[in-house]
């Protein structure tokens, strides 16, 4: 995946919902009309690209309580990666939610540097030589969350997602995530192979919508038609609870 990757997130609203397939497919016309679809997933015949994510926690599942009781500051930390390719950077991230708003602080590694980090060290020089100087600010904000929290890794999630931008901005993103899938893991494996995923919300798509500054109209009003059970679908929290890790922790 190319540098685009690498930027920082704004400050930024997100919703998440649970849709049908069919619900989704209505959808498409008018977010292909709205919105540009992803360069990311362009370049693939079903509009989507892969998206893996290693979730780090403490043994306790402090950020699954935290999120469970919907704690006004709180943070979920994650190692994300796209493919196979030893040569390509890991992401570590850290989405931190302040109020009613989210924001995604995100540093390239070197996947040989990830013992390092998680070891709660400051490797050097980081993968991105170009990339901004925040990154290395993300990466300090990262290991602290981490050394905090005793954080180490508990759950590999997977999906096929695809992406819609606003054109000339990053004022808006709605992503639609399918193939779903998680299992727990005890040590850091950056390999898309995974040994026994479980899918996390059977055939259904998750719906992701994300806005920075005022939402339009038009997605107002696509929201307010959606009638969703799990308007907070946080795949993170769903997977803790789907393979019983709540039950072996302590609140």
């Amino acid at each position: 995946m190319k540098s685009s990757r690498q930027e920082l997130q704004e400050l930024r609203v997100e919703a998440k919902y649970l849709l049908s397939h069919d619900q989704a497919r209505q959808l498409r016309p008018l977010l292909r009309r709205r919105l540009a679809l992803d360069a990311h997933g362009a370049a693939h015949p079903d509009a989507g690209y892969d998206v893996h994510s290693v979730y780090l926690d403490s043994n306790r599942l402090h950020t699954y309580w935290a999120a469970l009781k919907k704690e006004k500051d709180r943070a979920k930390l994650r190692i994300r990666f796209y493919d196979d390719d030893h040569a390509a950077p890991a992401y570590v991230e850290v989405k931190t939610r302040e109020g009613g708003q989210t924001i995604k602080r995100r540093c390239p590694v070197r996947r040989d540097q990830l013992g390092a980090v998680i070891a709660g060290r400051v490797p050097g020089p980081l993968a991105g030589e170009t990339a901004p100087e925040g990154h290395s600010r993300a990466l300090q904000h990262f290991i602290g969350k981490l050394l905090k929290l005793d954080a180490g890794p508990k759950l590999h999630i997977a999906y096929r997602r695809e992406a819609y931008v606003s054109k000339n901005s990053n004022a808006v993103r709605v992503t639609l995530d399918r193939d779903v899938r998680s299992e727990p893991v005890t040590a850091l494996r950056l390999t898309t192979a995974m040994r026994n995923p479980q899918p996390l919300c059977g055939n259904n798509v998750v719906l992701e919508v994300k806005v920075t500054g005022p939402m339009p109209p038009w997605l107002r009003q696509l929201v307010a038609g959606l009638s969703s059970p799990h308007r907070r679908f946080a795949k993170y929290v769903f997977s803790v609870q789907q393979h019983g890790l709540h039950r072996q922790s302590q609140d």
